[in-house]
């Protein structure tokens, strides 16, 4: 993109910073917690952004994944095309409509569900994680949209459930409903953090390893410990001695913060 085009789109974008924070402010309102973490979904969240979406961009597929135990039955997936110039190509910005619980809500100075502005930020529930990527997926198809400009390439936007607790039912439902959304020249941003500037991109992102260990003791009783092996003790050994992999597994990657293993 010249920039020209760069300009006149930001400069666009701009223009929307009242309608970014009310949209804030209502995705703030809407709790889309996991029923896995006593919630009920994603489905009121994404019935407030569906009509959004679709008098945005030219190209609207649903993957809502069925659930029994969400609201509405499904855990709710969109992803939304604005047609580019070249149309073989896609940049994505992926966003997550979920949220994790808010806590101990004692520990809040605010009410979590209440957006809060104060000093130029928006505080609440998810107004970082991940309703800022919501609005920025939103308003930069809606900038090119209204300013009557063909992007270069295809803006995407995938609006999904279920990304804080693995994202089984949503990119990992999409992906298995239809694997060919990808192409090998799209690139993927997903807004889920950055720095106050905004000037941050992370082009890598270290996955996780779970394990799980089992360890087995001798019973024995309270007055005589010595005849059997404390399960317990064990798997605190156990938990120490990991560190000792460092020692042996010391690889670094330049691409990562830290850039050696976090295990």
């Amino acid at each position: 993109m010249d920039k020209n085009l760069f300009e006149k789109i930001s400069k666009r974008i701009e223009s929307y910073k009242s309608e970014m924070v009310e949209m804030q402010k209502k995705l703030i309102s809407i709790k889309a917690i996991s029923p896995v973490s006593g919630g009920k979904g994603e489905f009121a969240k994404a019935k407030y952004l569906e009509p959004i979406i679709k008098n945005i961009f030219t190209e609207i597929e649903e993957y809502h994944c069925p659930r029994n135990d969400a609201e509405g039955g499904i855990r709710p997936n969109y992803i939304a095309k604005l047609k580019g110039k070249d149309s073989s190509r896609t940049m994505w910005v992926m966003a997550h409509m979920d949220i994790v619980p808010e806590g101990d809500i004692k520990l809040w100075n605010t009410d979590p569900f209440v957006a809060t502005i104060k000093d130029g930020k928006i505080y609440g529930r998810g107004s970082e994680d991940n309703h800022q990527a919501i609005v920025s997926g939103i308003f930069v198809a809606k900038a090119f949209k209204e300013e009557n400009v063909i992007p270069p390439i295809n803006i995407g936007f995938l609006l999904v459930s279920d990304e804080e607790n693995g994202s089984q039912y949503g990119v990992e439902h999409i992906l298995k409903k239809n694997k060919n959304i990808f192409s090998k020249n799209d690139m993927v941003v997903a807004p889920d953090s950055g720095d106050s500037k905004g000037e941050t991109i992370e082009i890598a992102e270290k996955s996780t390893i779970w394990l799980k260990v089992t360890s087995k003791g001798v019973q024995a009783h309270g007055s005589k410990p010595q005849k059997g092996v404390n399960a317990h003790r064990v798997g605190a050994h156990f938990i120490v001695k990991m560190g000792d992999f460092y020692k042996k597994y010391d690889h670094q990657n330049p691409l990562f913060e830290p850039s050696y293993s976090t295990f």
